[in-house]
């Protein structure tokens, strides 16, 4: 029989701004072959179950008075509804009812202290100030949390190898995270052979963590021809002859129209946990220049579907760029084995493969 899973993560509804948004809206569309999810919001907009106010008005409190900021992605949930188990993603999540019984897999695409450096900057001793009153408040309060309370969770699911080392550094049992990279639909055909695939693609919401400001630089040092830069995200003005600028598409445009229409993808992040759109840009066929950093060697194969280049080396993007510009077959011969790449290791059926082996074993 199916099995019946609780999905408590970011909307199932909406634009999928996030990397996290993208994945739930993924499982929920292309689930394993055995399992049904259900959304949580379905509960709550059919009555089913009911948000634990109390806690949300105390988090707001201490956030309110600055104890705790910024306050965590938290959600509650009461409910007696039947399920076989419940899957939290990106989420920290207080259960009460008959779902609290279920076992429960918490998921997270990378670790929350390393995230507190890279997108807010923190130094060391502030990190930790933070989690330690987030670990003793998620204890005190029977919260889970992928990183600072796993409380009785059958395990941790993570995107890469990265992220679980992370884990295991900070004192978690390597039986309890388990590497599952979050799939995407590779298209049936490629796009690499179309004549007028060409130029150059960023696609980034925080301009400046992405490297935008980076590519802008490199791109003022290549000779680009007939290319174009097609900059996606930010809110960038005064750009240089050559340069598109997009501030907001939907998924649908970036997917049907964007990657399909360009050649390659510039990827000069700053600081990031794993980089859901070089996933999405490796299975449209594009080669990809990107910075060396967190899961980035596990997705681009540097030499083979791509570009690796140590993070602000602007000297250095540009002459892979430039490499890549000049010599259209290597570039078609690197987004080809990109797709290939992204087809075999990072395809939705073996996502769903390995999901369904960690929901049986839990179950």
């Amino acid at each position: 029989m199916p099995l019946r899973c609780l999905l408590i993560g970011p909307s199932e509804e909406g634009e999928q701004v996030t990397g996290e948004d993208a994945y739930v809206h993924s499982l929920l569309s292309d689930p394993p072959s055995e399992v049904e999810y259900v959304h949580y919001s379905r509960l709550l907009s059919e009555g089913k179950a009911r948000r634990q106010r109390w806690v949300h008005a105390l988090f707001s409190r201490l956030e309110r008075f600055r104890y705790l900021r910024p306050a965590p992605w938290l959600e509650t949930l009461t409910s007696d509804e039947d399920f076989d188990l419940v899957h939290v993603h990106g989420f920290d999540v207080r259960l009460a009812g008959r779902i609290a019984a279920r076992p429960v897999i918490l998921g997270t695409s990378s670790y929350g202290p390393t995230n507190c450096d890279n997108y807010l900057g923190w130094g060391e001793k502030k990190i930790i100030r933070y989690h330690r009153r987030l670990q003793w408040l998620f204890r005190l309060f029977r919260i889970y949390d992928a990183c600072n309370n796993l409380r009785n969770a059958k395990c941790v699911i993570v995107w890469s190898e990265y992220a679980r080392n992370l884990h295991l550094r900070a004192g978690r049992k390597a039986e309890r995270v388990t590497v599952i990279p979050p799939g995407i639909d590779v298209p049936l055909h490629s796009s690499t052979g179309f004549e007028d695939k060409s130029g150059v693609l960023f696609v980034g919401r925080d301009f400046t963590r992405k490297g935008g400001d980076l590519l802008l630089k490199a791109w003022g040092k290549v000779s680009p021809g007939a290319a174009r830069l097609t900059l996606v995200g930010g809110g960038e003005a005064d750009l240089p002859q050559g340069v598109e600028h997009y501030p907001y598409v939907s998924p649908l445009a970036l997917q049907n129209y964007f990657y399909m229409k360009s050649q390659i993808f510039a990827f000069p992040t700053r600081a990031d946990g794993y980089g859901m759109v070089v996933l999405e840009a490796m299975a449209h066929g594009l080669a990809v220049v990107a910075s060396r950093i967190g899961a980035m060697p596990e997705i681009v194969s540097d030499g083979e579907t791509g570009f690796l280049v140590p993070p602000g080396e602007v000297e250095a993007f540009a002459e892979r760029l430039q490499l890549l510009l000049d010599q259209p077959l290597l570039c078609r011969k690197m987004g080809e084995a990109g797709r290939q790449r992204a087809l075999s290791l990072f395809g939705l059926e073996r996502r769903n493969l390995l999901l369904e082996e960690v929901y049986r074993a839990a179950a």
